[in-house]
């Protein structure tokens, strides 16, 4: 059911990621990432994609840029992350880390459910990466101001998950 987004090829799952973020072009406190050239992998129901996580791998950890389900509540955001957290461990990285921003109540729901934790909070970052990618919005649909990005963090065992 999931399947790593390959290296050539990647025209729905590129066309996919591009309709969610606005752009190929992620800005967060950790770096500048392009979504077309990120490992990951993706859920593809009847031809179409309907999840997808990309990731970057760092000396000490799996960094996730982003995830991204259609169909909410039917656990594929969840297998995503498991999926990824097994790749971590099969890469020898013993933790997980991905960002969010302040506003995204679903987000941080969905990961505190999932065992990770808020390890930091970057004040004004969301003003930052608006220098490179004006598009982001100022408040979100539900009017909370879009400012602030959280860093959320779980801490792997390498022998369970193995």
């Amino acid at each position: 059911m999931i399947k790593s987004i390959p290296e050539n090829d990647r025209y729905n799952i590129d066309h996919f990621l591009i309709s969610h973020w606005g752009s190929e072009e992620m800005y967060i406190h950790t770096g500048r990432y392009n979504l077309r050239t990120l490992s990951g992998f993706y859920i593809e129901i009847e031809g179409e994609v309907v999840a997808a996580l990309t990731y970057h791998l760092h000396d000490d950890c799996l960094e996730i840029i982003s995830i991204d389900s259609t169909k909410e509540n039917e656990g594929h955001g969840t297998a995503l992350l498991t999926k990824a957290e097994q790749h971590a461990v099969d890469k020898g990285r013993d933790q997980v880390q991905l960002i969010t921003t302040n506003d995204n109540l679903n987000a941080i729901q969905f990961y505190l459910k999932r065992h990770y934790r808020l390890v930091c909070v970057k004040l004004d970052a969301v003003k930052e990466a608006r220098k490179c990618k004006p598009s982001i919005p100022l408040v979100n649909e539900n009017g909370l101001l879009v400012q602030d990005e959280l860093l959320f963090s779980k801490k792997l065992q390498l022998s369970v998950l193995r």
